[in-house]
């Protein structure tokens, strides 16, 4: 076995769900190789493999890796999945995009092994390649909606300070000319710090 080979994992103790899944070995170390598994993603690695021994992998056979012919005029493309974080590492394996899709689309795609996912478009070839097993570009996640509702509450947010603050202001100056009502010394040091306040807000708007 070396970099570069399709496997199945028939045994991994650490989590059951992968085990019958295949995979791409991507890195090798002292006998335990690192395979990575479309549309799954191991945080507890830097590089987002699992780990796993000679035995607890098989070669994917000739057999199970025969290609699902793909009819009509496509692109292929590198997808990445998406995690938490709305990051993902790329994908090896390359899909057919029979739209017109851009990079950085979030897109449904068709796996080769594990049914449909979400993932990103991170990058579009050139050139036709080879795809494998069907994998293919279903169609384009429409993010608009979700974003005007993110911006929305940003700004809510932004407004939400911005009036506090001057809510804030106000309700001290309230104060302090309640005050000066009362006390002839504070109205001398209000009159004066208006006074400032105001040639200070002169001053900026003339350099504008």
């Amino acid at each position: 076995m070396q970099i570069g080979d399709k496997v199945k994992i028939i045994s991994y103790s650490r989590n059951r769900k992968l085990e019958g899944l295949s995979g791409v070995i991507t890195r090798e170390y002292k006998g335990i190789f690192g395979v990575m598994v479309e549309g799954h993603k191991n945080h507890n690695s830097q590089y987002g493999c699992y780990w796993l021994r000679k035995d607890q992998i098989i070669l994917f056979g000739i057999e199970e890796s025969e290609d699902e012919e793909m009819f009509g005029d496509y692109k292929t493309v590198q997808v990445s999945f998406l995690n938490d974080n709305e990051r993902g590492q790329v994908c090896m394996s390359k899909y057919a995009m029979y739209d017109n899709y851009e990079v950085g689309d979030v897109v449904v795609v068709k796996t080769g092994h594990h049914g449909l996912a979400v993932a990103k478009i991170a990058s579009i070839d050139d050139t036709v390649s080879r795809v494998a097993s069907g994998r293919e570009i279903v169609t384009k996640v429409d993010m608009g909606t979700y974003e005007n509702r993110v911006a929305a509450r940003k700004r809510v947010s932004e407004l939400k300070t911005a009036m506090d603050v001057r809510i804030n202001k106000l309700q001290r100056m309230a104060v302090l000319e309640m005050f000066s009502e009362k006390d002839s010394e504070m109205k001398v040091l209000l009159d004066e710090y208006k006074s400032l306040t105001e040639q200070k807000g002169e001053v900026q708007k003339d350099g504008e």
